[in-house]
């Protein structure tokens, strides 16, 4: 039978409150020591700022088609767009999306994306960055950062960089299509400035051979042709002229007689003016005897009178041929005084001025000669001069109506791409405001000391049970009745000092040896 005060020292309340007594300085460890290194830690260490930019996606079909933010395997916009930003992310090329962003950012110590300088802030930005969707058209960009200046640049940076980003991911083929008709126009530009400048100079080299200028040759070599019949016209007509002005000349004596001093020697009178007179004198007696005019008689006398002076005439001029060809002068003159020919002067004027003519009319023949041959070359050259025109012209208005359309073409292209670049970055609205917030607050360290306090409690207490779970010596009698198999008697208190028996090795050892009698149990 167990003894009445072995059965509070056998409790458990009291074996806990004993072994807590006597390892209590494992759990103080236990307890302090890790709330005080969690203490310092949380103290010590750098504060961090935390911050989000959230943006929201338009879902109009319009809008939405443009973008290419269709539902295709049931992704959300948002999705989508979480995805192209951690594509984005991986840009760290120098002048890619990091890389601007970066440097947009304009942060007091710049952060380098070169992996040769391995840097350490580079390093924890990509840890720190977070990119989340909060709903089927709004997804968020978190950063956890040292500084909330640089937190909050960075986020703003990221969004307006990924907004102009999209915007520039739609507007690329018409970037690609501009540039490549940018190399086309320099390279047709090129060419069509050669094949002007091989315009220019043929028409240079060829002037008066030209197309343009056909129908004025022509006409100038029609011209050149009718002036030339008609100045041979001219020529033959001074010919002609010339002829008969020397036949005249040859007639009309140089000098005339402007006054003659004769003899009053009666001149022999011819029959034919004597018979002149008779018939006149007759005549007016019988107009005096009373018949009329125009009577037969009187008729008959006016015929006679007129063959009669023509003959007289006739004579007269006769005398005054023979009277210049005459050699002697005549018996009868006694002085003669001459002057110059106003007649021969004329002639001799107009001759002159015949032969200058006739000259001048030669001249401007062989003139109008060589012309014309000039001008018959020149149109016999002129289909194979349009000809080549015509091919140089042909390969310069090739050029430049290509030319002209790609210009057409490159304008269309970016202005298509602006207005793939204004839709794609319309459709991304950044909301909320960009506010950096410290990521360990009060509440939260209490929490965390509150928390940390209650674990080191625990820790303590499971390492005051593992000592006593440990400890090899027995305290209680119900320990050992629960080695030997039996009910204990008496319970000796342990007094210090040199036991007779030794310690006892173990429960193990001690249970084979039950038989043993003890001398003492350890208080």
């Amino acid at each position: 039978m167990m003894l009445p005060q072995a059965n509070g020292r056998n409790s458990i309340t009291y074996r806990a409150l004993e072994a807590f007594y006597r390892h209590q300085r494992l759990f103080w460890v236990a307890t302090i020591g890790i709330t005080s290194l969690v203490a310092v830690a949380l103290f010590a260490r750098n504060r961090t700022f935390a911050a989000a930019a959230s943006t929201q996606i338009v879902t109009e079909q319009e809008v939405a088609s443009v973008l290419g933010l269709t539902r295709h395997n049931w992704a959300t916009p948002a999705q989508q767009n979480v995805s192209r930003f951690n594509d984005l992310l991986r840009d760290d090329e120098p002048g890619g999306f990091l890389d601007s962003v970066l440097q947009n950012a304009r942060l007091s110590k710049p952060i380098s994306i070169d992996p040769r300088v391995r840097d350490e802030r580079f390093n924890n930005l990509r840890k720190k960055l977070s990119v989340q969707v909060d709903s089927a058209d709004v997804f968020t960009v978190s950063l956890t950062w040292d500084d909330p200046g640089e937190c909050e640049r960075l986020l703003r940076s990221m969004q307006a960089g990924y907004i102009e980003a999209a915007g520039s991911s739609r507007q690329a083929q018409s970037i690609a299509t501009a540039n490549f008709l940018d190399s086309q126009i320099n390279s047709y530009k090129y060419r069509m400035r050669i094949a002007e400048q091989a315009l220019i100079q043929y028409k240079q080299d060829n002037f008066g051979q030209l197309p343009e200028s056909q129908t004025a040759e022509i006409q100038q070599l029609a011209t050149l042709k009718a002036e030339r019949d008609s100045l041979r016209i001219s020529s033959q007509d001074a010919v002609l002229q010339r002829k008969a002005l020397e036949t005249r000349l040859a007639e009309v004596a140089p000098t005339a007689i402007l006054e003659e001093t004769v003899r009053n020697t009666p001149k022999t009178e011819s029959p034919n003016a004597a018979g002149l007179r008779e018939i006149e004198l007759r005549r007016v007696t019988l107009l005096g005897e009373g018949w009329r005019p125009d009577s037969s008689q009187v008729k008959l006398m006016d015929g006679q009178i007129r063959t009669l002076k023509s003959r007289i005439a006739q004579e007269q001029k006769l005398e005054k041929i023979a009277a210049a060809k005459s050699s002697g002068a005549n018996p009868n003159v006694v002085q003669t005084i001459t002057q110059s020919n106003p007649e021969y002067t004329n002639l001799t004027e107009q001759l002159t001025q015949t032969k200058i003519q006739q000259s001048t009319n030669t001249a401007r023949l062989v003139l109008l000669n060589q012309y014309i041959a000039e001008y018959e070359a020149r149109v016999q050259k002129l289909p194979a001069a349009a000809r080549e025109l015509t091919d140089k012209t042909r390969d310069y208005s090739i050029m430049k109506e290509q030319y002209e359309d790609l210009l057409k073409r490159r304008e269309q292209a970016q202005i298509k791409a602006n207005l793939d670049k204004v839709a794609a970055t319309s459709t991304l609205h950044p909301i909320g405001l960009v506010y950096a917030h410290p990521t360990d607050g009060t509440k939260k360290t209490v929490l965390l000391l509150a928390g940390t306090l209650i674990f080191s409690m625990i820790v303590g207490a499971g390492m005051v049970i593992g000592a006593e779970l440990l400890d090899p010596s027995l305290r209680y009698e119900t320990d050992i009745e629960r080695l030997l198999g039996t009910r204990v008697v008496a319970a000796l208190p342990y007094i210090p000092g040199k036991p007779a028996v030794a310690r006892l090795p173990g429960r193990d050892s001690f249970a084979s040896n039950a038989a043993t009698p003890l001398t003492g149990v350890n208080p």
